[in-house]
């Protein structure tokens, strides 16, 4: 994996297209939404609300590196989630509902977030 600072990044050109973007319509991007494997069409659930795991770790005033390291995943696939380039999986979207709806009950479950957890990233609660 390479790796080039923020200014080396900032100097290269972009390669996004505006135009095309610009010029994408609503039809081209259900149909965007629908090969990713997204129904654009379809009805939200009554009821369900989707706990966004950023959200749920800032409620929890945590870096990424405590958070991850306390639910247990490796600190890339959080970034993934929060970054929207995967989506968690159904026990870990089960895990953002409890963790957002019962904060209390997250903590004596996982454990407390202790100041050795905040610096380690390969630290799990418990072990």
């Amino acid at each position: 994996m390479a790796r080039i600072t923020l200014e080396e990044a900032l100097a290269r050109s972009s390669t996004v297209d505006r135009e095309k973007l610009a010029t994408t319509s609503e039809a081209e991007i259900r149909n965007y939404m629908r090969d990713d494997g997204y129904d654009p069409d379809a009805p939200i659930e009554p009821g369900r609300v989707v706990y966004p795991p950023r959200a749920v770790r800032e409620q929890f005033g945590l870096t990424q590196a405590a958070f991850a390291a306390w639910i247990g995943v490796p600190l890339a696939t959080l970034r993934n989630w929060e970054q929207g380039r995967t989506s968690p999986d159904p026990s870990a979207r089960a895990l953002m509902r409890m963790m957002a709806r019962e904060p209390e009950a997250a903590r004596r479950a996982l454990g407390s977030v202790t100041p050795d957890l905040r610096r380690s990233r390969g630290h799990r609660p418990g072990s």
